[in-house]
């Protein structure tokens, strides 16, 4: 049974699988302002057995063969609803009214001071939610 990690994800080297330590790879990343190196998966990482189907089931990855897509019970729009619900989770977008904009594309995220990362339909929603308050004030 096999999956691969359809994002980057933070890894613990110490108490990962002595098979995938040498997959793992060292990135640099900034925390409150100053460089770190820490441990990741990287995108494409091919893992096997329970691993495998614990990063399907949690949105982490995708099936890579037969065995894993029967294990994990999913379909293809299911696997996508975990995915992006993974992302969202991964990124802070808890709220729920956040998270709706997040599935449509209005929002990205936050930046650091967590205001919003605008998406590609940002400027749509904004016209949209101007031309509401508008009619509102009349």
């Amino acid at each position: 049974m096999q999956a691969k990690f359809t994002i980057e994800q933070d890894a613990n080297y110490d108490t990962c699988p002595e098979d995938y330590k040498a997959s793992l790879r060292l990135v640099k990343r900034e925390n409150n302002g100053v460089e770190v190196l820490v441990w990741t998966w990287p995108v494409d990482c091919i893992v096997n057995g329970d691993l495998a189907l614990q990063i399907v089931l949690n949105g982490q990855g995708v099936p890579t063969d037969e065995e894993c897509r029967v294990a994990c019970g999913l379909d293809d729009e299911e696997l996508a609803s975990r995915q992006r619900e993974y992302e969202m989770t991964n990124k802070g977008v808890h709220n729920a009214d956040d998270r709706e904009l997040y599935r449509e594309g209005v929002i990205t995220g936050y930046d650091r001071y967590g205001e919003y990362i605008p998406g590609p339909k940002w400027d749509e929603y904004q016209k949209a939610k101007k031309a509401i308050e508008e009619k509102e004030d009349i």
